[in-house]
């Protein structure tokens, strides 16, 4: 039978790791230091398997993702539904952050249980920055969600220029030329010929 005293010191355990990544996402970096000299895991988790270092990359907290880093912390480590720090980084536009994990072998292609990966995050949520990093750093441009959607897709369903831009850029082989008609074609019986399709099309070579 589980000793109450065993019973306490894992409902300790727990509120220390809530407090810890509380504490990241905060940006607190003196209790996280605490708590590392305490011996707290650096990848202790919570919820459904958050951990600091992505609550740090997630609220752009460069300075504690390098010290958890530094401290040993998992960099590939991912939630419950798949995602990593790299990932949350990317989807709220952390370019540093994403450096930061990539210098430390982050996986740039991981993706989550819906098939979606860091440089889709970024390409759904506009951030070209972020794209361009992710892209000079090898990631996919083909990569493709359970659903079939590319970042190409993704960026040029919601008219985002730049971001279509900076794909295109990486699209030259005569599979990917084919790819970027498709794509121009799908989103025009949709949604007509905007910005974004116009200069698919104007790339693209169908024959």
């Amino acid at each position: 039978m589980t000793r109450v005293s065993d019973l306490e010191k894992g409902g300790l355990r727990s509120r220390r790791a809530f407090f810890f990544v509380a504490c990241a996402g905060r940006g607190f970096i003196t209790p996280i230091r605490l708590l590392l000299r305490l011996g707290l895991n650096p990848d202790a988790t919570v919820l459904n398997g958050l951990t600091a270092l992505m609550m740090a990359a997630r609220n752009g907290r460069t300075n504690l993702v390098r010290l958890l880093l530094d401290r040993g912390a998992q960099v590939d480590a991912s939630d419950e539904d798949g995602f990593t720090a790299l990932m949350m980084a990317a989807r709220n536009g952390h370019p540093d952050i994403l450096g930061a994990l990539l210098d430390r072998g982050a996986q740039v292609d991981a993706g989550t249980r819906d098939g979606m990966t860091a440089l889709l995050l970024a390409t759904v949520n506009g951030h070209t920055d972020v794209v361009r990093l992710l892209l000079d750093r090898g990631a996919r441009v083909d990569a493709r969600t359970r659903d079939g959607m590319t970042p190409l897709l993704w960026a040029t369903a919601r008219d985002q220029t730049e971001v279509v831009r900076a794909l295109l850029a990486r699209c030259t082989d005569a599979d990917a030329k084919q790819a970027v008609f498709e794509t121009a074609s799908a989103v025009a019986a949709r949604d007509g010929l905007t910005r974004s399709v116009r200069m698919l099309l104007s790339s693209a070579d169908p024959n």
